[in-house]
């Protein structure tokens, strides 16, 4: 139950974090061309930084009740070369835990290697460089934005933070969530896990700030709504999910470089696996044995 668990918080992070995307594009003519700027300044970026925190309560028969989880994570990016950092902690206050995690992505040699640190411990995981498929994930993530009857561009603009700023507010249907997850877990595999969450009959309601200036994205707000996962005693409902995210730091994040003890201490997921599956088959072979001879 833990592993689905943190499999299905990890999806719903995941998700949030490629529908909040640089921008994309849209469909009404007030907002498309806006948001067409919003796309043509990030496909030119070098480098960005997020800060997202989400609030989260599970209501399950399995936890006991409701639990609520906080999530606060800072993602840096580049694209030359293509890398990732990203550092997360999540919260549990009924538990009187916390989790602190760190993530580096990096291509190398035509391949994308994902180091997962928790506790001091290092897992890497290992797969093929698609950029054609990369490139599809990122178009189904525009395609999140693409609802012809949803999007409105507020008639005001409003300060951010001492900045002016457009808002535009809309909603995604859960068929569009479901196409992103797919396309992700079709190009990503392992990396994306298998959470059995149900995305049928979700819906993103989003409000998203572009500076009026220089038309940077400022933040996104996110609300996900009828998120389920599992089914009989182990379906959890995410009864809330409130998330936020905030662009800064454009064009001025430093290179991402994998640490080099993080590299040398890391063990591969794979590995980790069939060891584990080894260790398992013959604790169950024992066990039956023991049985026998009783």
């Amino acid at each position: 139950m833990k592993k689905r668990f943190l499999g299905m918080v990890t999806a719903g992070i995941l998700a949030a974090v490629m529908l909040a995307g640089c921008g994309a594009s849209a469909s009404k003519v007030t907002a498309e061309s806006l948001l067409q700027e919003v796309k043509s300044k990030c496909d030119a970026m070098k480098s960005l930084e997020t800060h997202t925190t989400a609030e989260i309560t599970l209501e399950a028969e399995a936890l006991g009740g409701t639990m609520d989880l906080t999530m606060d994570m800072t993602m840096q990016t580049t694209t030359e070369p293509v890398a990732n950092y990203l550092k997360e902690n999540i919260s549990i206050p009924r538990l009187g835990t916390a989790m602190d995690m760190e993530n580096y992505t990096v291509v190398q040699d035509d391949q994308i290697l994902s180091y997962a640190g928790m506790a001091g411990q290092w897992m890497v995981s290992k797969m093929a460089y698609d950029k054609d498929s990369v490139e599809r994930i990122n178009a189904a993530a525009e395609d999140l934005l693409k609802s012809k009857n949803s999007l409105k561009l507020a008639d005001e603009t409003e300060d951010v933070n001492g900045t002016e700023a457009y808002i535009i507010t809309g909603s995604i249907s859960g068929e569009d969530v479901k196409n992103l997850m797919g396309s992700m877990e079709r190009t990503l595999g392992n990396l994306t896990g298998n959470t059995d969450m149900d995305l049928e009959d979700i819906s993103v309601d989003f409000t998203y700030a572009i500076s009026k200036a220089d038309k940077n994205p400022l933040y996104m707000d996110m609300t996900f709504n009828g998120m389920t996962a599992g089914e009989g005693d182990e379906q959890v409902t995410f009864s809330k999910f409130n998330m936020k995210m905030e662009y800064t730091n454009f064009d001025t994040v430093d290179a991402i470089t994998v640490p080099q003890d993080v590299v040398d201490s890391a063990i591969d997921v794979t590995d980790y696996l069939n060891d584990l599956q080894n260790e398992t088959s013959t604790e169950t072979e024992t066990q039956t044995e023991s049985e026998s001879a009783a």
